[in-house]
């Protein structure tokens, strides 16, 4: 299901004496009732065994597995259209609380909804209170909690129901809160909240093991949510949150406003919602790493597999976080990065498209280089000389010298075209004249800018080798200083196209182009690079070296990475912002800053290489067909012989949005090579007797696949005239036969019949020959299938090549393969040609012979030609 992409999800900026603080924002997707989900009022969210996501609202539950949500109502089964919580049980069960507090409970293998068969006990006891709580126990008991009322209420194995108070057994105190707990054998815990003063339980509760961590019960009038982490609980009470180490308390926090939810994910880290506040993120130690959808009251906070992260809220649906690491800047400028740069020293600056120009600062922070009186802040950015800003009309700030502390100036070297460094020489183009602006005058001498009029525009220069390169919107040209005179165009026609940007690695130039990268060796040969060869776009605005192995490919889909090694240059799966049209990228210290028309973006250097083993995507073959009928896995264990055409739908889960999962799978038995694909489904035509396993594996990036995720036991029954028992019975009565004639005499009077017989008899024997019939020169013709050595197509007609004959026939070489009915002896080489296998006497790495003809295979078809085994 497609997403709508959020462009902004909040919006904070500090202003303090000229000084602009960026706030940093998660790269997200917004979920609402457009894509599925039944309500905007979201209350918690869980993940199943089998990998689905289930959203619990106000207008029923839905399931998400990646592709579509469905969404599940009163009609199926549920007790109340409104359903706050999930709480998984020992035994898979999932069991759910309802405003109504009829609660219900389901099993994700058969996703059927019942009804808890003693409801009418729990509502004849409901204290005015929703259910926050479920505890099921193995002899049919089940233990409720409430949202804000303390104690439990304990129903029996027969439906009497008992409100329980009294004994301590362990208290922790918070204020004027006693946070009580019952520990068992195994080391679970059971958490409440009561007042001090308050009896506490007094009885023995249970026997059997507590499965529950959840801490809900509350003093009067507050809201209070903790869990459980091993050794570490999380505790928010009212607007304060509390960590602690068993008993001792770690740190904890007071807020303004309410808490809503605390929680932990991805193992290390923790959350906490406030109403109308977002979401903080905290480490173990209490330091904040992010906080997230300010201005939201968040209701639940999940990491999926993939370690994606799903937001639910009271009133704005879902947010899903697909890399929360990924930070975008708001708050200050247009959103449209037009340009990045480094000075000499190493700031960072960004330029955007109306000409607004920040720095970052070492404290997080970005300053305008400019005050309100368009006055350049000398005492601040003196020191930074030489810096390149290209804003999109083509005006450059350029720091030529240091300045002295409190040196003002108001004539700025804004210049309205183009200016790059060349040679060590800065200048810029004006008026079709090459100009020096570090002398304010035309150089004079060797190169005569003034003589060489070029009225293009120009984006971007390289001097390289006594060799001006200039890259235009009408293809690449240059300057030759040793030889020609004048402004010449390259002849080659992959360069007569727009040109962003140039570059140069080692003795190879290369170019990002609006069609695709384009990389020229010392040779002069020119190689392309586009969506064939794996790039996310053929529009190329911009290209970042990284020292000598890696290169940054910016598109309008994303960043690209290029590794280099040697002579070798391949496209890494891994992707940067896909869907963001990119304009620049700077790498600095420890971070990537990625510019595009909606913002600027940041992540750590590190993750490009923490790329950890693939997760699991809870492989599930959904759907069996043997010759067009539905079949259970078991009746695959047992299948005739003619019940040999298979197919399956299966399906792995990923919830990110922007890529598809790649399948790969295999009859073990048959196939040494993987067949790849990225649709759900697979067909096998036509399976040969004999027992097989089917394997897949699966991939996002097409790199890291995992170890075998799914399987399926085929066994195919050979024909009864081909097994052993028959063969012996035929043997036996043809015994017999010969036996009763020899002793009546035939053989004496009638040697002939005998003979016809026996030869009857022997021909039922052999294996029958498999042939077509085609309609050649006015005739039926019957061609024996291994007789055929290859088929040739000409326009809506194909010819047949028997050794002996040609045949040639009304019908498009694409049918074919539906004539014969021995497809798989057969193998397409190109789109006019086909191939009889066991007529093949020689392959080439392009090609393969039938005799002494030999047939050239086209590069679709090259796999196969390469799997071939003569």
């Amino acid at each position: 299901m497609n997403f709508i992409r959020l462009g902004v999800l909040g919006t904070l900026f500090t202003v303090l004496m000229s000084l602009y603080t960026w706030s940093q924002e998660a790269w997200s997707r917004h979920i609402t009732t457009r894509e599925g989900l039944p309500s905007m009022q979201v209350y918690d969210i869980f993940q199943d065994k089998n990998g689905l996501l289930w959203f619990a609202t106000d207008r029923g539950i839905a399931s998400y597995d990646g592709y579509d949500f469905k969404v599940y109502g009163i009609e199926d089964g549920l007790t109340d259209l409104t359903i706050f919580k999930f709480f998984e049980q020992p035994d898979g069960r999932i069991w759910c609380s309802t405003f109504n507090n009829q609660i219900f409970y389901f099993h994700p293998d058969d996703i059927r909804f019942r009804p808890y068969k003693y409801n009418n006990a729990i509502v004849r006891r409901n204290i005015g209170d929703v259910i926050d709580e479920i505890l099921c126990f193995r002899d049919g008991s089940v233990m409720l909690t409430y949202s804000i009322s303390a104690g439990f209420t304990y129903i029996n194995a027969e439906g009497k129901g008992s409100d329980l108070r009294g004994k301590d057994f362990g208290i922790f105190e918070l204020g004027d809160t006693l946070l009580v707990q019952l520990r068992e054998r195994e080391g679970r815990v059971y958490s409440f909240f009561g007042m001090k003063g308050n009896d506490l339980l007094k009885k023995k509760i249970v026997k059997d093991k507590i499965v529950s961590s959840q801490v809900h019960v509350t003093k009067e009038d507050s809201r209070v949510d903790a869990e459980q982490l091993g050794d570490f609980s999380v505790i928010g009470l009212y607007n304060n949150v509390y960590f602690k180490e068993g008993e001792q308390l770690l740190w904890s926090k007071r807020y303004q406003n309410q808490i809503i939810s605390v929680g932990a994910y991805l193992d290390s880290m923790l959350y906490v919602s406030l109403r109308n506040e977002g979401v903080y993120i905290y480490d173990f130690q209490g330091h904040l790493i992010d906080h997230l959808l300010e201005g939201k009251s968040v209701t639940c906070l999940k990491a999926d597999h993939e370690e994606g992260v799903w937001v639910a809220t009271l009133s704005s649906g879902l947010y899903y976080f697909r890399n929360p690491r990924i930070k975008r800047y708001v708050g200050i400028g247009s959103n449209h990065i037009f340009r990045l740069g480094k000075s000499v020293d190493g700031a960072l600056f960004a330029a955007f498209y109306h000409a607004e120009t920040f720095c970052l600062e070492s404290d997080g922070t970005w300053r305008p280089l400019f005050d309100s009186e368009r006055k350049i802040r000398f005492k601040k950015w003196g020191d930074r000389s030489k810096v390149e800003i290209l804003p999109p009309s083509k005006t450059v700030l350029r720091l030529t010298h240091p300045v002295s502390d409190g040196e003002n100036l108001r004539e700025l070297e804004w210049y309205s075209t183009f200016i790059a460094k060349v040679g060590g020489i800065y200048f810029r183009l004006s008026a079709g004249h090459f100009y020096d602006v570090n002398e304010r005058s035309y150089l004079k001498g060797e190169l005569d800018y003034r003589t060489d009029v070029f009225n293009r525009r120009i984006n971007d220069l390289y001097w390289s080798n006594g060799r001006l390169e200039i890259a235009t919107l009408d293809g690449l040209f240059y300057y030759d200083l040793k030889g020609e005179k004048g402004v010449r165009k390259y002849a080659d026609r992959e360069l007569n196209v727009r040109i962003n940007d140039i570059e140069k690695i080692g003795d190879d130039f290369v170019f990002a182009s609006t069609n695709g990268l384009l990389r020229r060796s010392k040779n002069g040969s020119i190689r392309r690079f586009g969506r064939k060869e794996g790039l996310s776009s053929d529009v190329i605005n911009q290209i970042v070296v990284e020292g000598d192995s890696l290169l940054f490919i910016c598109t309008n889909n994303g960043v690209n990475i290029m590794r280099i090694n040697g002579r070798a240059w391949k496209i890494d799966k891994m992707m940067l912002l896909r869907g963001e049209d990119v304009e620049d990228l700077e790498v600095l210290d420890k971070y990537i800053y990625v510019g595009s028309r909606t913002g600027l973006y940041r992540l750590k250097k590190s993750e490009l290489n923490d790329r950890g083993n693939p997760p699991n995507y809870f492989f599930r073959i959904q759907d069996i067909m043997i010759n067009g009928v539905h079949k259970s896995r078991k009746e695959l264990l047992n299948l005739a012989f003619n019940e040999n055409k298979l197919e399956i739908r299966f399906r792995g889960i990923s919830f990110d949005p922007d890529r598809k999962i790649w399948y790969r799978y295999r009859l073990k038995e048959l196939e040494n090579e993987w067949n790849y694909t990225q649709s759900t489904s697979l067909i096998y035509p036509s399976i040969a007797p004999g027992s097989y396993q089917l394997l897949f594996e699966l991939s996002l990036d097409g790199e890291r696949w995992t170890a075998v995720q799914g399987s399926a036991q085929v066994n195919i029954s050979p024909p009864y005239y081909s097994t052993w028992w028959f063969r012996l019975m035929v043997i036996v009565v043809m015994i017999v036969i010969v036996y009763l004639f020899f002793k009546i005499r035939v053989l004496t009077y009638n040697r002939d019949v005998v003979r016809e017989l026996i030869r009857i008899v022997i021909r039922k024997l052999k294996k029958k020959d498999r042939y077509i019939v085609v309609r050649s020169s006015g005739k039926d013709v019957k061609i024996p299938t291994h007789e055929i050595q290859y088929v040739l197509s000409a326009d809506n007609y194909i010819e047949i090549y028997t050794k002996e004959k040609r045949y040639a026939t009304r019908e498009r070489i694409s049918h074919f393969m539906e004539m014969v009915p021995d497809p798989l002896e057969f193998i397409r080489i190109h789109r006019t040609c086909i191939v009889r296998i066991d007529q093949v006497t020689a392959k080439t790495p392009n090609s393969l012979f039938v005799g002494d003809r030999e047939f050239s295979v086209s590069a679709t078809y090259h796999k196969e030609l390469q799997r071939l085994e003569l």
